[in-house]
């Protein structure tokens, strides 16, 4: 078993605070992006989504939040384009297309959250074992 409480209290601290240092970056780079012209310029770079559009609707555009759930849901189409082109979710066209600058600073956004997220996790449950 692992004793949490054993390690150094510098790595503690570091390990502690390497998620947030890690995800909160993510998180702020799309914050960014919904609050920037270039929350435009992606949506104008896919037009042809009917889920897209369906969730436009739904959410507005007008509101600091829903423009940054519309962005976390475009990080999403471009991490895996893949299934989304399949279902007919996304042209492959609009992809190719889709401003490379814009795409680059999505995709670090979403796979640093995701790595924060997890290291979290990670974290909470090396934690809870070690109080076990």
């Amino acid at each position: 078993m692992i004793d949490f409480d054993s390690w150094p209290q510098l790595v503690r601290i570091v390990f502690l605070a390497g998620p947030f240092l890690v995800g909160l970056p993510g998180v702020a780079m799309s914050l960014y992006i919904a609050c920037t012209r270039e929350f435009h310029i992606m949506l104008s770079a896919i037009q042809s989504s009917p889920w897209l559009e369906q969730q436009k609707r739904g959410w507005g555009i007008g509101r600091f939040k829903s423009r940054w759930m519309l962005v976390c849901f475009v990080c999403g189409l471009l991490l895996l384009p893949g299934p989304h082109i399949r279902r007919g979710l996304l042209d492959i066209n609009e992809l190719r297309n889709f401003p490379r600058g814009l795409k680059r600073r999505m995709l670090v956004s979403v796979w640093l959250t995701i790595i924060g997220f997890t290291w979290m996790m990670v974290a909470f449950v090396l934690i809870r074992l070690s109080q076990a």
